[in-house]
């Protein structure tokens, strides 16, 4: 008997024809065990429901039911000064138990936001909140999942802007402690207790970047608030901020310190040059001006002085000081001063001169022992007498004799006067006192301090180096005091009382 052999594509046909049929039965098996797990499912949602109330909270009529919260923190900011306000991105949990929802099954049951309003959820709210939203895109980004044991989660994502008192006395060295404080809002302390997740309570994303700021720490902390309608427990989450002082030194602090070594170079012009020197004083101080105005745009109205402003005022004060000391040099310098100090520099020579001759003749008086034994002063044996003749003696220049002088100035200069008085005498007769009476307070000061002692052509040479060794000095104490000695640290943030 003859056999014919089987074709491969024959064979290939029936195997697969029988692989489609086991598929088939295969998925008749998951689609039964699919549709008996929906089954139970739904049973069990039922089962739950039947008799539940979602108004009343969970032991309603018993012990206060204790809720856990924690929090991830994924992004924050912006942190905004002049609204005293910080913002954050975070997923935020609640557990708590709800003996009603036991069911009977291996796993429990993850459900979406479409199942929240049949559930009783704790009515936590931020106290401190300015405004917050849930996130809705693609769907509203909300977890709830019940446990067999009745054991709840809820997690949702929010957006958070808080207020933050920030205590800006050391701006821009300050440090900030930024708090995040929930109670319920209709349950007190009877009905509901919050209280921090006890393993990780709050986790920031160490990848979190800021501008102006540093991540420093976080801790949570509880307290009872106590209100009219009742006692509320408080959970409280701090987040401490230290502020990068890079972006100011560069902005203010050295640019303002260059304005102000600037406004000494009018040390070194010319007194004579006028127009240079007032335009380099003017333009300095109208710098310094919008230098201190442009610091304070993104910061509150404070009623308190912040660091930076003590030092901003100290430029201010030298580079306004450096044009004051132009302005004094200026005025002193004009011609009724400069005579002033001409006569007063005359009176000085002619009562140097004299007290040279008064110590001449007491060195004179010398004992000299002639050859018969007798004392004779060296006076009597040069054939002078030892008495001293009488003194000129001079008083200091007043006001009249500054105008007189000036007066017969501008007479020689026309060729008209008698210019015997200028020969190196004062005129010794007394000063008009109705005269003196009317001139006013402050052109006497004036005429005093030139007059005793007071030499504006000094001023620029004491001021080269006094300026810059006073600012030196008060830099070095201020940044010593804001880095050092004042300076907060962490721990002292922590335990400063809210």
């Amino acid at each position: 008997m003859k056999y014919e052999v089987v074709s491969p594509w024959v064979f290939l046909f029936v195997v697969i024809v029988v692989l489609i049929d086991q598929g088939r039965a295969d998925s008749s098996v998951l689609d039964e065990d699919a549709l008996r797990l929906q089954n139970q499912t739904a049973e069990i949602l039922n089962r739950i429901f039947d008799g539940y109330d979602k108004r009343l909270r969970p032991g309603f009529g018993g012990p206060p039911i204790d809720v856990t919260v924690s929090m991830y923190v994924y992004s924050m900011g912006p942190i905004t000064e002049s609204k005293m306000e910080y913002t954050l991105d975070m997923y935020f949990r609640q557990q708590w138990r709800d003996e009603r929802l036991q069911f009977d099954a291996e796993v429990g049951l993850a459900l979406n936001a479409e199942t929240l309003d049949s559930f009783w959820v704790p009515d936590i709210y931020i106290i401190n909140e300015k405004s917050a939203a849930y996130h809705t895109v693609l769907y509203k980004n909300s977890l709830l999942r019940i446990e067999p044991t009745g054991e709840m989660l809820f997690s949702t994502r929010l957006t958070v802007t808080a207020s933050c008192n920030m205590d800006l006395s050391t701006f821009p060295f300050d440090k900030q402690r930024c708090s995040l404080d929930m109670e319920s809002y209709a349950y007190s302390e009877d009905d509901v207790k919050f209280k921090w997740l006890e393993n990780g309570p709050v986790y920031v994303d160490p990848k979190i970047s800021l501008p102006q700021f540093k991540f420093l720490d976080s801790s949570v902390r509880s307290r009872i608030a106590e209100y009219f309608v009742g006692n509320y427990t408080v959970v409280s989450a701090d987040f401490y901020l230290g502020r990068d002082i890079t972006y100011y030194v560069v902005q203010t602090y050295i640019p303002s310190s260059m304005i102000t070594c600037l406004s000494w170079l009018s040390f070194w012009i010319n007194r004579n040059a006028v127009p240079a020197r007032v335009a380099l004083g003017i333009t300095t101080v109208l710098t310094m001006t919008t230098l201190v105005g442009n610091a304070g745009n993104s910061l509150p109205k404070l009623s308190y002085i912040k660091a930076i402003d003590l030092f901003l005022g100290m430029c201010y004060f030298f580079v306004f000081a450096a044009l004051l000391e132009y302005v004094i040099v200026i005025y002193y310098d004009q011609p009724r001063y400069r005579k002033a100090r001409e006569l007063m520099k005359e009176f000085q020579d002619h009562e140097h001169a004299a007290n040279k001759e008064d110590s001449a003749r007491t060195n004179d008086v010398a004992i000299a022992i002639d050859d018969e034994g007798t004392s004779k002063s060296r006076s009597e044996q040069n054939g002078r007498t030892s008495t001293s003749s009488s003194r000129d003696h001079r008083r200091p220049p007043t006001s009249q004799d500054i105008n007189r002088s000036l007066q017969l100035d501008a007479m020689r200069k026309a060729g008209d006067a008698d210019c015997g008085f200028l020969e190196g005498k004062v005129e010794t007769e007394e000063p008009d006192c109705m005269q003196e009476t009317l001139c006013s307070f402050a052109q006497s000061i004036r005429e005093k301090v030139c007059v005793f002692g007071f030499n504006p052509y000094s001023v620029d040479k004491v001021a080269r180096v006094a300026f810059p060794l006073t600012f030196f000095s008060l830099n070095l104490v201020y940044w010593l005091v804001y880095l050092v000695f004042d300076n907060i640290t962490l721990e002292d943030l922590m335990n400063k009382e809210t």
